[in-house]
Parts: structure tokens; C-alpha cells; sequence
């Protein structure tokens, strides 16, 4: 029956607008942190627009999280066929290079989603990591900085982000560190008096 319903779907040219309809949903169940949920949906997209390459990518992410890393970079190298202009596929692709210790192609991948412009904080914060892998300190402090800036209070790696600024801080030349924060006390009395 469901074949059935695909058929006439493909043969009304129908199958985009329901591609979209499973990319929506696999989003939806992602949110909710049901992750087969979301690879079945983005699957059923793909099934119904084999030529989107975001679906592709995006199932790479979803892959990448559940970490069938196989399937990731066969999804990340389609998505590439299809649409080399992809950020999300560049920084797919690069989280599979950090994770396997490859730091100069993932540098190379964070910075082309860059250029594509995905000013994301997660893309940010891989690049930062990279650089501070590759002995950046200086690359690595300016792209953490970046990542903390665009992170929202509420953002899921903002913990981790400063953990690792102070980390990439510690390996910055003397003159390039930034300045303790003032500390918070007491004003003297002398300054009190004048206030």
C-alpha cells in the first residue's frame, strides 16, 4: 500500500514537497532526541528527493551522533557530489577528520564551511579545538572567543567552550593573553569616600 502511494506521489510529482514534508519530521524527532526516529524520516526524504544534498548531509550528522561513522562519510562524500557549496556537509566532514586525529584536513574542513558562511558557533568551536590541536594558540584564542560570543547563555556547548578557552588562554604567549578580570570586593575606604 505504501509503495503503492509513492508511486502515484512520483507519477503527480509529488515526491519533492513530501521529501520536505520527512526532512520537517526527521528535524522534529531529532529535537525530541529520538535519533532513529530522525534517520528513518530523513531517509524516507531522500527516498523521495534523491537529489537534495542537504538531506544527505543531514543524515551524516545524524549518523555522526550515532556514531555509524561509515554511513556518515558516505552520506558527507554524496553530499559533496551533489553540492560542493554545503557548509554542512564541509563541517560534517571535518568532525569526522578531528575525531580521527586528521587535524590539518579538519582545520581544512571548518574553514571552508566558514567561507561558505556558516558563522556558527559549532563550527567556531571545532576550528578553535583544531588550531589548538595543531599548536595555533593564537588561531585557536580568536576562534573561541568567536564561538563564546556566538553561543547563547543557554547554548549546549558554552560549558565546554570556556572550559577550553581557559585551556587555549594558558597557551597563549605572555603578550598576547588577556587580562585577568578585576577582582570583586570591597572598594577601600578611601575610595568610598569619594564616590
Amino acid at each position: 500500500m505504501a509503495e503503492r502511494r509513492r508511486e502515484t506521489a512520483r507519477k503527480l510529482g509529488l515526491t519533492r514537497s513530501m521529501g520536505v514534508a520527512y526532512y520537517r519530521r526527521s528535524l522534529r524527532a531529532y529535537e525530541q532526541k529520538d535519533l532513529p526516529a530522525a534517520i528513518a524520516d530523513i531517509s524516507e526524504a531522500i527516498y523521495n528527493d534523491p537529489r537534495y544534498a542537504e538531506y544527505y548531509a543531514t543524515r551524516g550528522l545524524y549518523y555522526l551522533e550515532h556514531k555509524e561513522l561509515d554511513k556518515a562519510r558516505a552520506d558527507f562524500q554524496h553530499a559533496l557530489e551533489l553540492d560542493r557549496r554545503l557548509w554542512i556537509t564541509h563541517f560534517g566532514l571535518g568532525v569526522l577528520a578531528f575525531n580521527e586525529g586528521n587535524y590539518n584536513d579538519a582545520e581544512s574542513y571548518f574553514g571552508q564551511a566558514l567561507l561558505l558562511g556558516a558563522n556558527r558557533p559549532e563550527v567556531r568551536f571545532y576550528h578553535a579545538v583544531t588550531y589548538h590541536q595543531l599548536g595555533d594558540p593564537i588561531r585557536a584564542a580568536a576562534e573561541i572567543d568567536a564561538a563564546i560570543a556566538a553561543m547563547g547563555t543557554d547554548h549546549r556547548h558554552l560549558k565546554e567552550a570556556r572550559a577550553w578557552k581557559k585551556e587555549i588562554d594558558a597557551k597563549l604567549p605572555e603578550d598576547a593573553r588577556p587580562a585577568p578580570p578585576p577582582k570583586k570586593g570591597r572598594k577601600k575606604a578611601s575610595e568610598a569616600g569619594s564616590a
